[in-house]
C-alpha cells in the first residue's frame, strides 16, 4: 500500500454517503409541487436525510401534511418556529434558499431516488461496520456492493 493510500480509505469511511444538493432539491420541490410532495412522503422518511436540518424540515412538513395543512414556505416556517427549531435549521433564509434552489420540480423523482439510495448506502455501511472489523476494508467494499445490489432490489416503502 502506498503512503497516504489508507488515509483516503479512512476519509471515505468517515463521511457517510449523502448528497446535500439532492436533499435540498427534494425539500424545495416539496414546497413547490404537490406531486413531488406526495412522492417524497411515499418513498422517504425523515431518517433518510443525512443533514440534521433537512431531517427536521422534512419532519415538520410531514407533521403539517398529517394535520391536513398546506406545505409552503410560510407554513413550514411557522411550524419550525412553533417547534423552536427554525434558527437551528438555518432560519427563514435557508427555507427561502430551499424553495428557490431546486433545479426543476420535473426532476423530483430523481432527487428522491438519490436521497433514498444514499440513505440505503448509509444503512448498509452501518450494518457492515457493526459486523466486520475495521481492518477488513477490501472485504467490506465487496460486501457493501453485494448488499447494496440486494437492498436496491427491495420493494419501495
Amino acid at each position: 500500500m502506498l503512503k497516504g493510500e489508507n488515509n483516503v480509505d479512512e476519509a471515505v469511511m468517515r463521511v457517510p454517503p449523502n448528497n446535500a444538493d439532492a436533499e435540498k432539491s427534494v425539500l424545495g420541490c416539496m414546497m413547490q409541487d404537490r406531486e413531488a410532495l406526495s412522492l417524497a412522503f411515499e418513498l422517504l422518511t425523515a431518517d433518510d436525510f443525512y443533514q440534521p436540518a433537512n431531517r427536521e424540515i422534512f419532519d415538520a412538513m410531514h407533521a403539517l401534511n398529517t394535520q391536513g395543512m398546506p406545505i409552503d414556505l410560510v407554513t413550514v416556517d411557522d411550524e419550525l418556529t412553533r417547534r423552536g427549531t427554525l434558527e437551528g435549521v438555518g432560519g427563514s433564509n435557508y427555507l427561502v434558499e430551499l424553495s428557490q434552489s431546486m433545479p426543476s420540480t420535473v426532476n423530483a423523482r430523481a432527487y428522491v431516488q438519490i436521497v433514498d439510495e444514499k440513505a440505503t448506502h448509509r444503512l448498509v455501511l452501518t450494518e457492515c461496520r457493526t459486523e466486520i472489523t475495521p481492518g477488513v476494508i477490501c472485504v467490506l467494499d465487496i460486501l457493501v456492493e453485494i448488499l447494496l445490489l440486494h437492498a436496491m432490489s427491495r420493494p419501495k416503502r
